[in-house]
């Protein structure tokens, strides 16, 4: 059965194929007979002649003849169910290649190889100078991935690899060296490819021989680190229609949602950015990845389908309009009470004043709009001091602006070092905030004690094999519940109710797999209030689909929509989370991992370091460390919100980590 690129989203095509024809509206019966055709002759088919092919081209040199895509640079691949263009090596131009996860997904005489991040069925007799898709030094996007179970995914592309070796003779042909942790890293080693020279390692990496005794494919050292996987390709920000058009080695395609298609590099954070020749570009943190998107000041400066995203907050960037809103307003007197039109403004400054009650240990206020980005810029306390600058000490939680855009949940204190700021004993507080929009709306909610308990709202969006019905049988699912619970437990946090919803078939068709941004903010609309109390509206929502295709994010395996998410309001962005289901099966206790991950950001928890090694979160008592992509040899390796998945186990939970999701308006 085909499966799509983990370039593009490992295993989040298994149903690809049942969708399309279904859209088309192909019965089941005739879907089966036109799968065959397509197959029959698309990328990869059995073929004699090039007049087979409907790429045009036949490889009669490859054992059976393949059917390939001359010209793809330009005009693309001929495999709606997945095939790559690639430069292989010995070659003088692209050709299209049928992608795979593994052999198993190629006929006979064929494997699946690695070619830098893409995975694709080629002749056996490629072994020779290609590594096979899982093994040691092949690209993953997680765990799954690698025939070892386990993947460095804070190297570039991701990395095979099995950690904790003890000699060379646990990696196979590989090499067994160690991971430096540094100053404020802790000792490991790692199993890595081993190699003769830089041209048997892949994009990012290089042969390197540390004592003498073989060489082996080691990330490439910060000095001679270069974002140019295509040294011919177009720049970020260009258009393009396959990823060979790209210096960056990544094509955001049309049918992702990217107009003409827009050239990007992943892994930025590592690598840098290809900026246009007198322009700039920033790279941006997509979930745990990060991409380049090429700046701007105002729409103009972008092409046609493209909109400066952040311009007015001065830190705008070419992308395709998210075209979010803000919380629909409810009449006063509901649980949550909403008021529109701040009674101060100067410029675009808004200033929103609330009186907190003198019991109140933590509050929210969300402000939010309907036609413009917000962004909070500084907390006055009742005595008439800056208790949170979001420019300096809390710009942590200066995040949603540039992510939901037109709403901007910020959560006080937002770890324990600011407690004084709910010290003063109630009084008036006023949050400045910066927005075009006069009529600009906001709520509030105290609490007055920590909270104990969370509860979350699960919709089941297309998930094979899983309903709101079978949820209480299915053992993935209930293995992944008791991996969360265990989680929060730790926290002091006991998950109290669970409700489970399906999606209606229209959603469900049409997202079950995501594939793009906007994709997000689109499923979760779907969400209604879950009760009229506010102990009911102060739950979580939680999507599961069936995969991801996101190209930004290769591996992805969910998303918080909101860093913190809104509270008390459903159906609107940055009210939910997204997850994949497609590794219940396999590997059900990571995704319950990744939920809890997830949940924290809801809850307004950031990652321990950020990519890059620049940037922390404020809680004290979580180690920091200066270059997260050392992964295993970091200090805050274990933690459950550091910024890579590691194929371990990540379930700690500090003592002040705790205290921000109890503080939460989520948990009660």
């Amino acid at each position: 059965m085909y499966r799509m690129n983990p370039t593009r989203s490992p295993r989040a095509a298994l149903v690809f194929r049942a969708l399309f024809l279904l859209a088309l509206g192909v019965s089941s019966a005739g879907c089966e007979q036109l799968v065959r055709l397509i197959d029959s002759i698309s990328d990869g088919a059995e073929c004699g002649s090039s007049a087979q092919c409907l790429g045009g081209v036949c490889l009669t040199e490859f054992p059976g003849g393949y059917c390939s895509t001359a010209d793809c640079e330009s005009q693309g691949c001929s495999n709606i169910f997945g095939s790559e263009c690639l430069l292989l090596p010995g070659d003088s131009s692209p050709l299209c290649y049928e992608d795979c996860l593994d052999s198993t997904d190629c006929r006979a005489g064929y494997s699946c190889f690695g070619v830098d991040t893409a995975r694709v069925c080629l002749p056996a007799s490629y072994e020779e100078s290609l590594a096979s898709a899982g093994a040691l030094g092949s690209a993953c996007a997680n765990a799954a991935d690698c025939d070892s179970g386990t993947c460095l995914s804070n190297y570039v592309g991701g990395y095979c690899s099995t950690l904790d070796c003890a000699a060379d003779s646990d990696c196979g042909s590989g090499r067994c060296l160690a991971l430096d942790g540094g100053p404020d890293g802790v000792d490991a080693t790692a199993c890595f490819r081993g190699c003769s020279n830089d041209s048997g390692c892949r994009f990012g990496y290089a042969c390197v021989d540390p004592d003498g005794l073989g060489g082996a494919c080691v990330p490439v050292d910060d000095a001679n680190r270069s974002p140019v996987r295509n040294p011919a390709g177009l720049d970020d920000g260009s258009p393009c229609a396959v990823d060979i058009n790209c210096k960056g080695g990544t094509c955001l395609r049309a049918a992702e949602g990217y107009p003409s298609g827009y050239c990007t590099t992943l892994d930025c954070a590592v690598v840098g950015c290809n900026a246009p020749s007198g322009a700039t570009a920033q790279c941006r943190v997509i979930t745990q990845e990060t991409a380049c998107y090429v700046d701007c000041a105002s729409d103009a400066g972008c092409r046609e389908g493209y909109t400066c995203l952040g311009a007015d907050l001065g830190e705008g960037y070419c992308a395709p309009p998210l075209g979010s809103t803000g919380p629909r307003p409810i009449e006063s007197g509901d649980t949550i009470p909403v008021v529109c039109g701040p009674p101060t403004s100067s410029g675009t400054t808004r200033t929103i004043s609330v009186d907190i009650a003198p019991t109140t240990r933590s509050f929210a206020i969300v402000p939010f709009s309907e036609t413009s980005t917000v962004r909070p810029l500084r907390l006055r306390l009742p005595d008439g001091s800056i208790g949170a600058d979001f420019d300096g000490t809390y710009s942590f939680l200066d995040v949603n602006p540039f992510y939901i855009e037109s709403a901007a949940p910020v959560f006080f204190p937002a770890a324990p070092q600011f407690s004084s700021i709910t010290a003063q004993g109630g009084g008036t507080y006023s949050l400045d905030v910066q927005s075009s929009d006069a009529d600009l709306c906001y709520y509030v909610l105290e609490k007055d004690r920590d909270g104990a308990e969370l509860s979350v709202n699960i919709y089941f969006v297309g998930v094979d094999g899983l309903t709101a019905a079978t949820a209480g049988s299915h053992t993935g699912f209930q293995r992944m519940m008791s991996t969360f619970e265990r989680i929060y437990r730790s926290a002091g946090i006991d998950i109290d109710q669970v409700r489970l919803f399906d999606a209606d078939a229209t959603t469900a068709e049409r997202y079950a797999i995501i594939r793009d941004i906007n994709d997000l903010f689109r499923v979760i609309g779907i969400a209604s209030d879950p009760g009229p109390t506010l102990e009911e509206r102060l739950s979580v929502d939680v999507f599961l689909i069936n995969g991801f295709a996101v190209p930004q994010a290769p591996g992805l395996l969910g998303i918080s929509l909101g860093i913190p998410g809104l509270p008390g309001f459903h159906g609107v962005p940055g009210s939910a989370l997204v997850f994949t289901a497609e590794y219940l099966g396999t590997n059900a206790d990571q995704t319950g991992q990744t939920m809890a991950h997830e949940i924290g950001h809801f809850n307004g928890l950031r990652h321990t370091s950020e990519h890059g090694g620049s940037e922390w979160d404020p809680i004290d008592d979580t180690p920091r460390c200066s270059d997260p992509e050392r992964g295993a040899a970091c200090p805050d390796a274990s933690n459950l919100m550091f910024p890579f998945s590691l194929g371990s186990t990540q379930e700690t939970v500090t003592t002040q980590q705790a205290a921000v999701l109890r503080a939460s308006p989520h948990t009660r």
